[in-house]
């Protein structure tokens, strides 16, 4: 293949293509095509450059993003013409160093990764009185390491667990990081080596990085400086996890030499869309200053709907996802109906998906969806191994991997399992996947999901590829399961949505307090912004319409909340919007055999 990739790119996304030599940062805002210009530019510094791809290292912070790259990059480079480069996400490609280098440490390379519930039992056993207690010094030891501190200033039973960690052969999920900057700042030679062979360094969310990883990359970024970091300020939404916007920001003090490039036309959403988003964000004063645009076709106004409660507004959406689809049921009766000039029924289930701040917020969409027969999916940013059905999967991957043959199993189970042991050398990681989903009982998506993740390992016998795949269970998060093609609308929170679009877009919960989200009292000045931001990424997740709802009163937890609308509204000028109020109706008397909805 040529480069005739090249004529498919804007100017500026060309220009960062064919930048090859020192620090370059591109800054790109939602829907200009990053992951294109990222790929582009890893294949031609491969077919122009004439740079070993093995000499090439692609950080990302998700499975899937890591997938997409290598899959373009593939398709671009020739699978039989050249290698792949080194993509994977920081945890994964720290753990791949680890695996070859940890034992310098103290540790031997078979070590285990611990799911959370693991490190909960193990910070009992150090002298946590209690499961919430556990769970909190987990969450202040997560917090210390994502920050990088001193050990000075340690929370409590922080020198227990590491010294359990160790004498288990175990590492955590943040250690994973702090383990290989531990070995590169103390052993020169492994720091040598490995600069010497990642001499081109590519960064994808720049401004999402926290201490640990933005020190991993100024360590290893070798005296030519050719790194390359992607990102947008404007959509740094992880200050939880210890993310310092201002990395992004510095990035030019920290490599002087580096040329600053701009991506600003907007491929995804309509162009009232897009104006919105940049009206909203643009209020923070922590950005760099860029001016999205799109020559997509207007698209419909926003929509801003006033709804009476959390169960209104999901009766609400229901009853407007079945107006989109082509159909009707009992929800229109009790909320809304096709307007005038509408065309509906072209739109999939897949094609849309509702956003909210708080997992919780799930719940009565859950319901209602389920009653109106609307097939969904919850998804998270959370980690995989927090989910009971993921916990059991590992599980009994574990036992058949081998460490685990003393685990307590009911007979017929462990018999079924030592039976399915012998398939090792014969049968893919697809085919023991779907074996296990019995055992699991998993649903179709998930399944389908899971089997999605073993695909890198298709051409592997799964005795081969079951360590590795393990270790992708337990830094995968749940958001790596998504599956565009699922027939079923997509719930899942503002952060879990990062990275992904859909057609339809519903926004809910648009109220004071949980937009922006008050956790203790009144937001910071800085905690405004990142919620600002947080919004901003939300509205850009939509491709042709959006739905921004919030209800004057909800009960969240247990507690009735008061629902002011949203501040982040009044930013949004008139002329992009229209809105509406629903006002609160009784439910419609329900028939002893109800009949069913058309969805």
């Amino acid at each position: 293949m040529s480069l005739e990739f090249l004529n498919e790119l804007n100017p500026q996304q060309r220009q960062a293509v064919c930048h090859t030599q020192g620090p370059l940062m591109i800054v790109a805002g939602a829907g200009t095509g990053k992951t294109r210009t990222l790929t582009c530019r890893i294949a031609y510094l491969v077919r122009e450059a004439g740079v070993d791809p093995a000499n090439i290292l692609a950080l990302t912070f998700t499975r899937r993003a890591a997938w997409e790259m290598k899959q373009r990059i593939a398709h671009l480079l020739g699978e039989k013409e050249f290698m792949l480069p080194e993509i994977g996400t920081f945890h994964s490609v720290c753990a791949k160093i680890l695996r070859e280098e940890i034992s310098v440490l103290g540790y031997d390379r078979d070590f285990v990764i611990l799911t959370e519930e693991e490190q909960i039992d193990l910070l009992r056993e150090a002298g946590a009185k209690s499961r919430p207690e556990a769970n909190a010094c987990l969450k202040q030891i997560s917090a210390f390491k994502n920050r990088r501190c001193a050990e000075t200033g340690a929370p409590p039973l922080f020198s227990e667990y590491q010294a359990a960690l160790k004498q288990r052969n175990a590492t955590d999920f943040d250690d994973l990081i702090l383990h290989v900057l531990r070995l590169f700042e103390t052993t020169p030679q492994i720091l040598n080596r490995y600069m010497d062979r990642f001499r081109h360094i590519l960064v994808d969310e720049y401004q999402d990085l926290n201490p640990p990883q933005y020190m991993l990359v100024r360590i290893l970024t070798g005296p030519d400086q050719n790194l390359c970091v992607v990102g947008d300020a404007d959509q740094a939404i992880y200050a939880f996890r210890g993310a310092q916007v201002e990395n992004f920001l510095n990035f030019q003090k920290d490599y002087p030499r580096a040329e600053i490039l701009r991506l600003e036309q907007n491929y995804r959403s309509s162009p009232v869309i897009v104006k919105a988003a940049e009206q909203v964000v643009s209020r923070n004063t922590l950005r760099m200053e860029k001016r999205l645009w799109s020559d997509a076709e207007t698209g419909e106004r926003i929509r801003i709907m006033e709804v009476g409660d959390e169960k209104q507004e999901a009766r609400w959406i229901a009853s407007r996802i079945e107006t989109l689809l082509g159909g009707t049921s009992m929800f229109h009766h009790d909320t809304d109906r096709i307007q005038a000039g509408e065309d509906p029924g072209h739109y999939s289930f897949s094609d849309m998906a509702v956003l909210f701040r708080l997992r919780a917020q799930a719940r009565p969409l859950q319901a209602t969806f389920e009653q109106a027969g609307i097939p969904c999916r919850l998804l998270s940013g959370e980690r995989l191994d927090r989910r009971p059905d993921m916990r059991q999967v590992r599980s009994l991957l574990r036992f058949l991997a081998g460490p685990e043959k003393d685990a307590v199993l009911p007979g017929m189970l462990k018999a079924s399992l030592i039976s399915l042991s012998k398939t090792r050398e014969q049968s893919s990681l697809q085919d023991l996947i779907r074996e296990l989903s019995g055992i699991c009982h998993l649903d179709e998506i998930t399944l389908r999901s899971l089997k999605a993740m073993a695909l890198p390992y298709l051409n592997l016998t799964w005795g081969t590829s079951l360590p590795s795949f393990l270790h992708d269970l337990c830094l995968g998060r749940e958001s790596d399961l998504f599956d565009p093609r699922a027939q079923a609308v997509t719930l899942l929170t503002m952060h879990a949505a990062k990275g992904l679009e859909f057609p339809v877009v519903f926004i809910c919960g648009l109220e004071e307090g949980l937009m922006p989200y008050a956790r203790d009292g009144s937001p910071s000045a800085d905690e405004i912004e990142e919620e600002r931001r947080l919004f901003h990424v939300a509205m850009t997740r939509a491709m042709k319409e959006l739905y921004l709802l919030h209800a004057r009163t909800r009960i969240l937890y247990g507690s009735p909340l008061p629902g002011e609308p949203s501040p982040f509204l009044q930013d949004i000028e008139e002329a992009l919007f229209q809105a509406d109020v629903l006002k609160k109706k009784s439910r419609p008397p329900q028939k002893e055999n109800p009949q069913l909805g058309l969805f």
